[in-house]
């Protein structure tokens, strides 16, 4: 009989700047996934911090269409671009509803919420990211809203009452606050950004990239 010995895991550490009302960084995050299930000897330690798409935004938030139209011009082209959106996530199994959108909100507390799970574990934090893109982009809930973020971290398996009182504690913005600021100082402009080992993946990215990321 042959002697078989075990592949050696391979520690790769990972920073993932993203906004969770960015659908491009829902899309970015199952590339990532996907090239990471290509090689298994990766153990991969993905860390989520936050970036802020609309900083201006006020706490009740804004009404989808009308911020898209802001930002980007015309109604064809903000519909050409959820069009392409839509395409983008259909290979890597997501179906976006921008139909049940109705307002854009601001995903400060959001972020809030994921720099408490993050004392809990990377694969934690990395649970209670897809929940949260799945509570916005496919049920349209609004996520900036405590009572919404108290139930997705109850169905994510962790204590409502402590993510509630993550959402009071101003620990927690500081937190965020001095993560997005970082992020700036990196000259982070565009997400999702990966940050590994001293180098950067910027701004959304077709799948091939994610794949040189993780084989080097």
């Amino acid at each position: 009989d042959s002697l078989s010995c075990p592949l050696a895991m391979i520690a790769l550490d990972i920073e993932v700047v993203s906004d969770v009302v960015c659908p491009w960084c829902w899309v970015g995050k199952r590339r990532l996934e996907r090239a990471l299930a290509e090689r298994p000897q990766i153990e991969p330690h993905i860390t989520w911090r936050p970036f802020l798409l609309h900083p201006w935004l006020p706490p009740e938030g804004t009404d989808r269409e009308s911020l898209y139209l802001q930002k980007f011009g015309t109604p064809r082209a903000a519909g050409e671009l959820v069009s392409r959106i839509e395409e983008a996530g259909r290979p890597v199994g997501l179906d976006f509803r921008f139909d049940r959108i109705g307002r854009v909100p601001d995903s400060t507390a959001a972020h809030c919420v994921l720099r408490w799970a993050l004392a809990e574990g990377p694969a934690v934090q990395g649970e209670l990211v897809e929940r949260l893109f799945r509570a916005y982009f496919v049920e349209g809930r609004n996520i900036a809203r405590p009572e919404v973020l108290v139930a997705i971290a109850e169905n994510a398996g962790l204590s409502g009452e402590a993510a509630l009182e993550a959402l009071q504690d101003g620990r927690f913005a500081a937190a965020v606050d001095a993560d997005w600021t970082r992020a700036r100082s990196l000259g982070v402009t565009a997400v999702p950004t990966l940050l590994y080992e001293g180098q950067s993946l910027v701004g959304f990215q077709p799948y091939p990239a994610f794949r040189r990321l993780i084989t080097g």
